[in-house]
């Protein structure tokens, strides 16, 4: 008696290993089949290359940031920091908005203000960066 998880898991080894003689004869791989619109299914031992595939332009993004984050806290060539003392409170490692700007202007090459903004955005829409109440 063939269960369906079993049947299914048949089609999916059927599947994959269509994938796989498709894609060498092309030599494309499984990213190529998968951007061209074509069925695809892995197997639970390239799951980790398929997420890896599809997810490699955010990687690539989010690595970008990080860079940039790993030099705006830099010591001496970083966004300048300081403390804000609030009545029973204090706030570490806060910079303003237009020290950010002035930082990305003259540290990443950009010219225009309009995109220096818009990547300071863009690392704050992305959780790298929020703000914080006035405290004075």
């Amino acid at each position: 008696m063939v269960t369906k998880k079993t049947a299914d898991n048949t089609e999916k080894e059927r599947l994959t290993k269509k994938m796989c003689s498709n894609s060498s004869t092309s030599g494309a791989g499984p990213a190529a089949a998968a951007g061209s619109g074509q069925l695809v299914s892995f197997s639970a031992g390239t799951t980790h290359h398929a997420a890896h595939s599809q997810d490699a332009p955010n990687i690539l993004v989010y690595k970008k940031m990080e860079a940039i984050i790993e030099k705006m806290q830099a010591e001496g060539s970083g966004v300048s920091v300081r403390t804000v003392k609030a009545f029973m409170s204090k706030v570490p490692s806060v910079f303003t908005g237009a020290d950010l700007v002035a930082w990305i202007s003259q540290n990443l090459s950009v010219d225009d203000v309009t995109e220096a903004l818009h990547l300071a955005h863009l690392l704050a829409s992305h959780g790298y960066l929020f703000p914080i109440d006035d405290h004075q």
